[in-house]
């Protein structure tokens, strides 16, 4: 019993520690967190070394970024999209951020809210938000966390499906479980994806990688 009013008593103290923000800690594997740069800090990011992407903190609750495949064919130039995300809510319990990517070829774009509960070592988020080409829209969701197992490692959990999937195809939606390896400017991300449902062939994950750069 002391042991447990102990703890009890020790878990607010452990999550209202924030901590200090380090290269990753603004996105699980792929879902934004609501956790924002510091102002004047950039990052470049490679996600399975075709894509790319460059954000820039403008201030400490706003980043804007560009993204765009890596140019290995001709017609590259259509993926380009500009993103935002605004955090709007920071306390040491609870973060809350809005987010925006739009692509121009496509004229796509997707929109959402982020929420984070815990701090950068240890946390859950949750997004829920749309695809839409301005006429029509697509409902998506997302859920994962972060556990921190020393100052550099973490583990990372995401869950990702959309409305109409889960609804006309009985699709369970898609996992990713993996690791962090984080240091003060560079960070990586091991991890490996596939269908949330049993019946998928052989298959047993697709490889994920992600390495992030941090300017400050």
């Amino acid at each position: 019993m002391k042991r447990v009013l102990f703890i009890l008593f020790l878990l607010p103290a452990i999550l209202m520690a924030q901590g200090e923000y380090r290269p990753g800690d603004h996105e699980l594997l792929v879902s934004p967190t609501a956790f924002t740069m510091p102002k004047g800090n950039s990052y470049v990011a490679d996600y399975q070394l075709f894509f790319l992407n460059y954000t820039y903190a403008i201030t400490s609750r706003t980043h804007i970024g560009a993204f765009i495949l890596f140019p290995i064919a001709k017609g590259f130039e259509k993926f380009f999209s500009l993103g935002i995300k605004q955090n709007y809510l920071q306390t040491p319990l609870i973060s809350g951020a809005v987010w925006y990517s739009h692509n121009f070829e496509s004229k796509f774009g997707a929109l959402g809210n982020a929420i984070t509960l815990g701090n950068y070592q240890t946390n859950l988020t949750i997004n829920i938000g749309a695809i839409t080409d301005y006429n029509d829209y697509e409902i998506l969701f997302s859920a994962g966390g972060v556990v921190g197992l020393t100052k550099h490692v973490k583990i990372l959990a995401e869950y990702m499906n959309t409305k109409s999937l889960l609804e006309e195809s009985d699709f369970s939606g898609l996992i990713g479980f993996g690791f962090r390896f984080q240091g003060s400017r560079i960070s990586f991300d091991i991890a490996g994806a596939r269908p949330f449902q049993e019946d998928f062939g052989d298959l047993i994950a697709i490889p994920y990688l992600k390495a992030i750069y941090l300017f400050k």
